[in-house]
């Protein structure tokens, strides 16, 4: 592949068209916006009985999010779980609050948000209720599938899912470690921060900014990313551009949204 910057790949693609979702992920059936009510995690619940804790494959698989949900349990007291890496080692406790008369189920829910600087493997949560100790587990990151991961640049600080922030609290003019593992090796990647908008009640993209970044050869990649000062809040989509010969024409197979706030005067 020929060398080239960001800026030159994008020039003459100011729009570029995209899918709903990432191809080869099902986003499932939810309800009303409320996490872990799509079928597989929905279905594992009833399979397991009243009180489960279940999470949300969809957006483990999507971007690395991973809400927790408990249903049954009773309302009006928050419930502890203990959360523990693939290691054994405990990470720490969640207290969840569960909601009276969500429908037909009282409903509890948490995000944890990963970064692919943490453990990878399966991830443990448990609680214990009475007599009983109800357990459930994730693997993260759970595709063989390219994947990306976002967190903040200061990589020295300890990772913990329950504070990490992957999709929030983010500032324009700020540092962000963009990472991604099962991408092609050697290939010159295109990674670019873009903006969504709707044209003839479309949604497109456009183009922010971006730089090039050469894939290693076990798949992985790390770029320190400048977040552009005085961009507006809002959320924006980080695309790497696997097809970039495609041009206009181009839609992106994956993705991840990060979400911005007020910005820096």
């Amino acid at each position: 592949m020929p060398g080239y910057t960001f800026t030159e790949l994008v020039a003459s693609t100011h729009i570029m068209p995209i899918n709903p979702w990432p191809s080869k992920q099902k986003p499932g059936t939810v309800i009303q916006g409320i996490p872990c009510k799509n079928e597989k995690s929905f279905q594992t619940a009833q399979n397991k009985g009243l009180p489960a804790i279940v999470y949300d494959d969809a957006m483990l698989a999507q971007c690395g999010r991973v809400w927790l949900c408990l249903f049954g349990f009773p309302a009006g007291a928050p419930v502890s779980l203990t959360l523990y890496d693939p290691q054994q080692n405990e990470v720490g406790e969640i207290l969840i609050d569960i909601q009276d008369n969500y429908r037909e189920f009282t409903l509890g829910k948490q995000a944890l948000n990963f970064s692919l600087g943490m453990s990878h493997g399966d991830w443990k949560v448990l609680t214990i209720i009475g007599d009983q100790t109800l357990k459930s587990k994730f693997t993260y990151p759970d595709t063989g599938a390219p994947f990306l991961s976002v967190s903040y640049a200061q990589f020295e600080e300890v990772l913990n899912p329950v504070t990490q922030q992957a999709e929030a609290g983010y500032q324009s003019g700020e540092t962000i470690l963009i990472e991604g593992i099962n991408f092609p090796p050697g290939l010159e990647l295109p990674v670019g921060l873009f903006s969504q908008i709707s044209v003839a009640m479309d949604n497109h993209l456009q183009p922010v900014a971006g730089e090039v970044i050469g894939v290693e050869q076990d798949g992985a990649f790390s770029l320190r990313f400048a977040l552009p000062a005085y961009l507006p809040e809002g959320v924006y989509k980080i695309i790497p551009i696997l097809e970039p010969d495609q041009g206009s024409k181009y839609r992106p197979r994956y993705w991840l949204n990060i979400e911005l706030g007020e910005g820096m005067e």
